[in-house]
């Protein structure tokens, strides 16, 4: 092997070695020179390597950040794990805009649990809509009914204790006109025992003057044995020299299709509750997930004695950690404030966690300065805020202490968060 292809082989483990650290650089191809076929396949392999690696760079950094439009590269082995992920995502934004135009015929398949959670609530708000459109039919009805004089209708003697009645009342119990009896009994008879306690108040709250109108709601047992949900409207009408009662009139409205779609709605709600605290449960596992990621307070107290510490960060999950080691010659403590709250903010605080962790590494001693400037490096390389056109500008706040128990010094090093001493102790 000659010079030219000694430095061939050279350029092109330099290139591996650039890649395999996750900057690749640019492979000095072979160029005029003559070299043996197996160091042609060599320049080839290498450059294929380094071409389908910063694609799939390239096409990574798009979807951490949501970036759906940007298509993976074709025939590219890197990102074929991805491509799954990315059309499912995209599949998925297509869906949730469909559902923001009123499309609930959508169906989410390939997420686990969140499709159930995402199946229940489209299930739950296709219903709601069908119940609430139910209910406004159903109110349009009655409007109409109203208008049209197409009620029940009763008219009581209270003296004879006789009732009229009129077709529409024989009419929603499913009785022929002549069927029905001219009495209060065939009334009073056919109402559910268990509304009967509401009808004799309502009933004594108007005859003792509480009410002005008589309205209460019951069921009525119609002629096929089924429940009729029915409004009953009425008022006293005449009195007697005496000033009792005389005539009670009023009307009915059959409200079962309101009281039914009523029932449905409450179910659909109470499913809809139970989807919300699916996705609720949800976030809050990744809060348990994110203070796993916390220092151990044991730890810390073995090393420090008495301390106390205020975490609260605004949302469920959000921004802000810290990060506790102990090094031989004391320990170095760490305050984070990433850009972003919410789900957005803890995944920067994991970039940011475990950027510092290398940081801390390779670095090597404890020299919080070295840190900072180490682990601006890793943070900025895993955005890619390295490349031109990455429009990622997210960042983190840091101070950085390292105290030295041996020397009883502290250093400390900061990126927009500063240390304050307290003047009020020695």
């Amino acid at each position: 092997m000659d010079e030219g292809e000694t430095g061939l082989v050279r350029s092109a483990t330099q290139a591996l070695l650039s890649l395999l650290r996750g900057a690749p650089s640019s492979f000095v191809v072979e160029g005029e020179q003559t070299v043996g076929e197996e160091l042609k396949e060599l320049v080839k392999t290498t450059d294929l390597l380094i071409k389908e690696f910063v694609e799939a760079q390239d096409f990574l950094s798009s979807l951490s950040k949501g970036l759906l439009e940007v298509d993976p590269p074709p025939r590219n082995f890197l990102i074929s794990p991805f491509k799954s992920l990315h059309s499912s995502l995209r599949h998925l934004t297509w869906q949730t805009k469909q559902v923001a135009r009123g499309d609930l015929g959508q169906r989410v398949d390939f997420l686990g649990e969140f499709s159930d959670a995402f199946n229940t609530m489209i299930d739950s708000l296709r219903e709601k809509r069908e119940i609430e459109l139910a209910l406004k039919r159903s109110e349009e009805r009655l409007g109409l009914a109203i208008d049209g004089a197409d009620l029940g209708l009763w008219d009581h003697d209270m003296g004879s204790g006789e009732v009229v009645f009129n077709t529409r009342f024989a009419e929603i119990l499913g009785y022929a006109f002549e069927e029905i009896q001219a009495t209060v009994d065939f009334w009073h008879e056919r109402i559910h025992p268990d509304d009967k306690g509401i009808f004799m108040e309502a009933w004594t709250d108007h005859l003792t003057g509480l009410t002005r109108i008589f309205r209460v709601e019951h069921r009525l047992r119609a002629k096929s044995g089924d429940w009729k949900w029915i409004l009953g409207i009425g008022k006293i009408v005449d009195r007697d020299p005496q000033e009792q009662p005389s005539r009670f009139a009023g009307i009915f409205v059959d409200i079962t299709d309101r009281r039914v779609a009523e029932a449905k709605l409450e179910k659909a709600h109470a499913s809809l509750l139970e989807a919300n605290a699916e996705i609720v449960d949800g976030i809050q596992y990744a809060r348990t997930i994110q203070k796993a990621f916390l220092p151990s307070p044991q730890e810390i107290a073995s090393t420090v004695g008495d301390y106390f510490i205020i975490w609260s960060p605004k949302d469920v999950i959000g921004g802000d950690i810290y990060k506790f080691r102990r090094v031989p010659e004391g320990f170095l403590f760490s305050v984070i404030d990433c850009t972003g709250h919410g789900v957005p903010g803890a995944i920067m605080t994991m970039i940011s966690g475990s950027s510092l962790d290398r940081a801390l590494e390779e670095v090597g001693r404890p020299d919080p300065s070295l840190i900072l400037a180490r682990l601006n490096w890793l943070v900025q390389s895993s955005l890619n805020q390295h490349r031109a056109e990455t429009e990622s500008d997210d960042g983190l706040d840091i101070g950085v202490c390292f105290v030295n128990a041996q020397e009883r010094t502290l250093v400390f090093a900061g990126a927009r968060i500063g240390l304050s001493p307290d003047a009020s102790r020695n």
